[in-house]
């Protein structure tokens, strides 16, 4: 219950920081929103994988989770404005569909392999966090230079 309520405060709060920042945000630096979120995967799987306590793994892990919510909201925001500035009028409806399409049909395939991965990994979770981590990283920094060609 705590975890999914850093979740909610942490949209609220990256909604908050959009409109506050809205004029300072630049989407050819929006990929270190993405590294931000990607880096904060690694103190959960180390937490899971070194620390004894599990209050102490559960705080580093609705903290980072907390951080990954604010970062992503704010990524959503600037680019779904960016891709409404850039598309023709007449499309915008169709594009935004598509986009929003895409992101809620990966959502419960990623939970449904973190789901089979953990259920594969049981004892080893940490592994799986990391190798998410890692491949959120590489994802990342792919976005971060496909980012950095963009005007504006």
């Amino acid at each position: 219950g705590y975890a999914q309520g850093a979740l909610a405060a942490g949209g609220i709060v990256g909604g908050i920081g959009a409109g506050i920042l809205a004029k300072k945000l630049q989407v050819s630096k929006v990929g270190n929103l993405l590294l931000i979120a990607a880096l904060c995967l690694f103190p959960v799987g180390f937490s899971l994988l070194l620390t004894e306590s599990a209050m102490a793994a559960y705080l580093i892990l609705a903290g980072c989770c907390f951080v990954i919510m604010v970062v992503a909201t704010i990524f959503s925001v600037q680019i779904m404005a960016f891709v409404q500035t850039e598309t023709p009028q007449h499309l915008v409806g169709k594009v935004i569909s598509v986009c929003m399409m895409l992101a809620m049909c990966a959502q419960p395939l990623g939970n449904a392999m973190y789901g089979f991965l953990f259920e594969l990994c049981a004892g080893r979770e940490a592994v799986v966090v990391l190798a998410a981590g890692a491949a959120s990283l590489v994802v990342a920094m792919k976005a971060r230079q496909v980012f950095s060609l963009v005007k504006g």
